[in-house]
């Protein structure tokens, strides 16, 4: 069976196309909308499987994107963020579209993502270099608000994922930096590494956050690998020009 005749299989047994017989007391909306939760819940589910194992095939990536862009109101924000991640891991091609249409759904309910959920967005987004404006705002709004209840992780990859964007929203980059300024104990070695490399990337001058580095790495360079060490002379060495501009 190729993965064509496979999503017609399943297009056939979607809510759209959905048949039978129904009972008296059933009602038609709420049965198209149960069938709806299932089928979103089984194609976010193939999308993670996909995602974890690495597995590559743009004829079943372009089926699978066929099949959830209609059932995206179904998903649950943490099936959003599978689906959306399993297609940016996956090196999903002209992503746009798709990621696009996701955008619709994330914006009015983006109160309703864990923190932790939303950040994986934002950095599915940067994946797959795929910006919207309004919905990285948005999320920065709500990120900024979570301050210093924000994993390090999570400050580390959201950085990341502006600065790859080119966006450097100032509720991301002052008030994110600061409190990871006063945390950065609390970092791993390379995700002090990451959010150094994001504010080189940006650009963005941050001078507590720079100084609190340099202490972090001077206190326990041996913690750090080779890679990280050349990273940060690297990022550095940036900094430094940008103080000379």
């Amino acid at each position: 069976m190729t993965w064509k005749s496979f999503y017609e299989k399943i297009e056939k047994s979607s809510p759209a196309a959905g048949e039978g017989a129904e009972s008296e007391d059933s009602s038609p909306e709420v049965k198209v909308e149960d069938q709806g939760l299932h089928m979103a819940w089984t194609i976010s589910v193939i999308c993670w499987g996909l995602g974890l194992l690495g597995h590559k095939n743009d004829e079943l990536l372009s089926c699978l994107a066929s099949l959830v862009k209609p059932l995206l109101q179904h998903l649950s924000p943490y099936q959003l963020q599978n689906c959306l991640w399993a297609f940016a891991s996956l090196g999903m091609k002209d992503a746009g579209p798709f990621f696009g249409a996701a955008v619709g759904t994330i914006e009015p309910r983006i109160k309703l993502f864990s923190h932790e959920s939303l950040v994986a967005i934002l950095t599915s987004f940067a994946m797959v270099k795929v910006l919207s404006a309004n919905l990285f705002d948005a999320a920065a709004k709500v990120l900024a608000e979570a301050g210093d209840t924000l994993r390090p992780q999570d400050i580390a990859n959201c950085t990341w994922a502006f600065a790859i964007l080119r966006h450097p929203h100032p509720d991301i980059f002052s008030g994110l930096g600061t409190s990871a300024a006063a945390r950065l104990h609390e970092f791993r070695p390379e995700q002090v590494a990451v959010l150094a490399w994001a504010y080189a990337l940006a650009r963005r001058r941050l001078a507590p956050l720079f100084e609190a580095i340099q202490k972090d790495v001077v206190g326990r360079y041996q913690q750090f690998n080779p890679d990280s060490l050349a990273g940060k002379l690297s990022v550095w060495l940036t900094f430094s020009m940008l103080l000379l501009l």
